[in-house]
C-alpha cells in the first residue's frame, strides 16, 4: 500500500511567506492547505478532522495573528488548546519579522505547546527551516545538491525597503514533482520516486 502523503495547514496572513512557504512544502512532497489567517482555526481544525478523518500531519501558523481579544497571540492560543484537545498534533508558530529566533523565545514557545518556532524565509533560513520540518514529519533532510540549486533559483525583490526573495522552481524540479505525483497517484503498491537530492 502507498504511503499516505503528509499534510500540513497553514495559517499565515503573509501574501510572499504564504506563497513560498506553500511552494516549498509542496515541492517536498507535501499535501499544503493555505487557510486565511482571518479564520477561526479551532474550528479549521474540526473541519479539516471531519473532512479528512484525521488531523494534519502539522499545523503552521503565523505567530503575528492576534486572537479576538487583541492582546494575546492567535498561534499561541491555538498551541494551548491543541495541548488539550489534540496532543499529538503538531504546531509550529512561524515569526514571519524576524530572520532569526533566540533560544529564549525557541524555548518560550515549546514551553507553550509549540514543537518549535520558526523564523521568516530567506536564503539563510530555507533550507534549516524546512530540514526542521522534514525532522518532525520524519522525511530525510534536504541534501546539498538540491539545497544549492535551490537557493540559485532565488530572485530578490525590493519592497518597502526590506529585499524579499521569491523561490521560482527550475524547470527539473517540476519535472520531478510532476513524475512523483503521477507516480503516487498510478500505484498503491510502490513508494513514489525518492525527491531531488535524497
Amino acid at each position: 500500500m502507498a504511503e499516505q502523503t503528509k499534510t500540513v495547514l497553514l495559517v499565515h496572513r503573509n501574501n510572499e511567506q504564504g506563497n513560498i512557504w506553500k511552494l516549498i512544502l509542496t515541492l517536498r512532497g507535501l499535501d499544503v492547505i493555505w487557510e486565511p489567517a482571518n479564520d477561526d482555526i479551532v474550528n479549521l481544525l474540526e473541519k479539516f478532522q471531519a473532512a479528512r478523518a484525521g488531523l494534519p500531519s502539522l499545523l503552521l501558523v503565523d505567530l503575528g495573528l492576534k486572537s479576538s481579544d487583541e492582546k494575546t497571540s492567535k498561534a499561541i492560543s491555538i498551541c494551548h488548546w491543541c495541548m488539550k484537545h489534540y496532543p499529538k498534533l503538531k504546531v509550529i508558530p512561524i515569526n514571519y519579522v524576524e530572520s532569526e529566533i533566540a533560544v529564549t523565545q525557541k524555548s518560550w514557545a515549546i514551553s507553550q505547546g509549540a514543537i518549535d518556532l520558526l523564523p521568516d524565509l530567506n536564503p539563510e533560513t530555507l533550507v534549516p527551516s524546512i530540514n526542521c520540518i522534514s525532522k518532525i514529519l520524519d522525511l530525510q533532510p534536504l541534501q546539498p545538491p538540491f539545497q544549492e540549486n535551490f537557493l540559485k533559483q532565488s530572485t530578490p525583490v525590493l519592497a518597502s525597503g526590506k529585499t524579499l526573495t521569491i523561490w521560482l522552481p527550475t524547470k527539473r524540479m517540476i519535472d520531478h514533482f510532476l513524475k512523483r505525483a503521477i507516480a503516487l497517484s498510478m500505484s498503491t503498491k510502490s513508494k513514489p520516486p525518492p525527491l531531488l537530492g535524497t
